[in-house]
């Protein structure tokens, strides 16, 4: 039931793929323009983004049961309630598609790779520690934990290491 649940909480996270890749030309672009244009089109592209995906996994939290329903039938009854849960767990990902583009234009890729690797780090030792205590819930909490966490970490890295919150105009 887990696995069904996770399946359709993470296809959704194609769209935002898609729009931060095909956007990514013009961040590049606006980042070789000037650092107001640049972080005027970084901030556009994760407010809409995030426009979309939170009234998105709240519809998907609240309609779960339906939902499983629909594609798997009654025999995954349980997976509704796992959906619930796990839809949230995408939505720090819809920042970070684009976080992880700063890092390549701003060429610290080196720092990338240093939060993937805590990443898996923390989510294997919180899944170690959550699922003999909380079983599906443990895992869901470990992932939702570990993807809030990669984000902020990401959003604390580029804030020291880029210029693109800070504003320089009104220093």
């Amino acid at each position: 039931k887990y696995a069904a649940a996770v399946k359709i909480a993470e296809i959704w996270l194609i769209i935002p793929v898609i729009i931060s890749s095909s956007i990514f030309p013009a961040i590049i672009s606006a980042h070789k323009q000037s650092i107001e244009l640049y972080r005027y089109r970084v901030f556009s592209t994760v407010k809409y983004m995030s426009f979309f995906a939170i009234p998105f996994a709240l519809v998907v939290a609240l309609s779960s049961n339906y939902i499983v329903y629909l594609l798997y039938g009654e025999q995954f009854k349980g997976a509704g309630f796992y959906l619930s849960l796990y839809i949230w767990t995408g939505l720090p990902y819809v920042v970070l598609f684009v976080l992880s583009q700063i890092i390549v234009i701003e060429n610290i890729a080196k720092w990338g790779l240093y939060i993937t690797i805590f990443t898996v780090i923390v989510n294997v030792s919180l899944n170690y520690i959550l699922i003999p205590l909380y079983g599906v819930v443990g895992a869901i909490s470990a992932t939702l934990t570990v993807a809030y966490l990669s984000q902020f970490i990401t959003l604390g890295i580029l804030y020291k290491k880029t210029d693109i919150f800070h504003n320089k105009s009104n220093i």
